[in-house]
């Protein structure tokens, strides 16, 4: 029997490296830095209480008791609220200055990877570790996330997929989603980064 949990902070070695593992370049462009490192800046702010990366935004998949795959439910109404949280803890995190940055690259990667659009639920940060991967927990995680923006009364679900990962691309069109629009991307650093992007949506 499957069943989804609210994260806790806990779970933040289960948790994080699977947030990471949803768009390790991207995550590197926006967030690393010759002082930081992308995943640290995920460890801190998942341990904080609100915000995009909040454990409190999170939800893990187990089976039986043992936790098998994350992932997360987003809505355009928390946009706003969730990107303000997320500056805070990058000020902290990174400092003004270098946060700046951070920030400013953030919304250069939003031009791919675009917020969640109004009466839409929006699956992101999906992972199922490598050591569980092929038993179909990926497939089991995105139909209970569909059930939940189902019973918030959302017609729709939508989600980016790299250009670099055919292989989720392959998966979700199994799913039923369909591509809607294809953003290009450029963007690049020393650090890492933005796949261009297809973006999917599906009926409920």
């Amino acid at each position: 029997m499957f069943s989804l949990k609210q994260a806790k902070i806990s779970d933040k070695a289960f948790v994080v490296p699977l947030i990471f593992s949803s768009g390790p370049d991207a995550f590197n462009f926006v967030f690393t830095t010759n002082t930081r490192s992308a995943i640290d800046f995920l460890h801190f702010a998942y341990q904080q209480p609100k915000g995009t990366f909040s454990h409190n935004h999170h939800q893990v998949l187990t089976k039986a008791e043992d936790t098998v795959a994350a992932g997360t439910l987003m809505q355009a109404s928390n946009v706003l609220v969730d990107n303000f949280h997320v500056a805070k803890q990058i000020i902290r995190f990174y400092g003004v200055f270098s946060g700046l940055k951070v920030m400013f690259r953030g919304l250069r990667t939003e031009s791919v990877i675009k917020p969640p659009a109004k009466g839409r639920g929006y699956l992101a940060h999906l992972g199922v570790p490598d050591a569980k991967q092929g038993n179909g927990y990926g497939k089991q995680l995105v139909a209970l996330l569909e059930q939940q923006a189902k019973s918030l009364g959302l017609a729709k679900v939508a989600l980016d997929v790299s250009m670099e990962n055919p292989n989720a691309k392959r998966l979700y069109a199994r799913l039923g989603y369909s591509v809607r629009r294809f953003n290009s991307s450029t963007l690049k650093n020393d650090f890492g980064h933005v796949p261009s992007h297809e973006y999917m949506e599906k009926t409920l």
